[in-house]
């Protein structure tokens, strides 16, 4: 079986938000266009356990304002839970 070989894809956009300018935000708006939505992406919001920061002998695996960015998430994601 042969694998499909990589590829790029150039676009070209205009100002797509009309706010005058073409920036990284017309560039994410024209990216929508052509992105792939790969499988469960869609539901990775539902998957709590993997964002949960774990404490392994004793050491952070995340500053604190990551550790307390990734709760906020996760509480508005799953409506409230904690």
């Amino acid at each position: 079986m042969t694998e499909p070989l990589p590829y790029a894809t150039v676009i070209v956009t205009r100002d797509r938000d009309g706010d005058g300018r073409v920036d990284w935000q017309d560039a994410a708006i024209a990216m929508r266009e052509i992105m792939v939505n790969r499988l469960g992406a869609d539901e990775q919001h539902l998957r709590v356990v993997p964002h949960i920061p774990f404490n392994f002998a004793s050491q952070a695996t995340n500053p604190f304002l990551a550790t307390l960015d990734n709760v906020k998430r996760i509480a508005l994601a799953t409506d409230g839970l904690q």
